[in-house]
């Protein structure tokens, strides 16, 4: 199977608050925060589990807080993917970060690209984000 990704991704949990800004078709869940683990990481996004199902199209504000280097980052992104999984949370979603520019963009590239060269646990995949 021919990998599509347009980014390395890397395997590792982060604790994120993700606030729901728009759900078009849940509007229940708009300005809801959720405390949840990422599965995975990228510069032009990551892969989460979620307590609740955020349909694709959601808009969402992430804080994610990586471990080592210890650093935190605030991005606006948008729900690509949703499915129901079998795990303590029962939703895992694919965000694709929107307006990733400048100093932060250089930030959170340094910061994934030395993971991944300190890890080498990047990982190939069945969604794209």
């Amino acid at each position: 199977m021919e990998n599509k990704r347009q980014f390395q991704r890397l395997n590792e949990e982060n604790c994120v608050a993700v606030t729901v800004v728009s759900a078009q078709n849940a509007p229940e869940i708009e300005n809801q925060t959720y405390f949840c683990p990422t599965e995975d990481l990228s510069m032009g996004g990551l892969r989460l589990n979620v307590a609740a199902q955020i349909p694709s199209g959601s808009r969402i504000e992430l804080r994610v807080a990586i471990m080592k280097p210890l650093r935190s980052f605030v991005h606006t992104g948008e729900v690509r993917w949703s499915k129901q999984i079998d795990d303590r949370f029962p939703y895992a979603i694919g965000v694709k970060f929107m307006k990733l520019e400048g100093s932060k963009r250089a930030l959170w590239q340094d910061a994934i690209t030395r993971k991944i060269a300190i890890s080498g646990d990047s990982v190939d995949g069945e969604n794209q984000v």
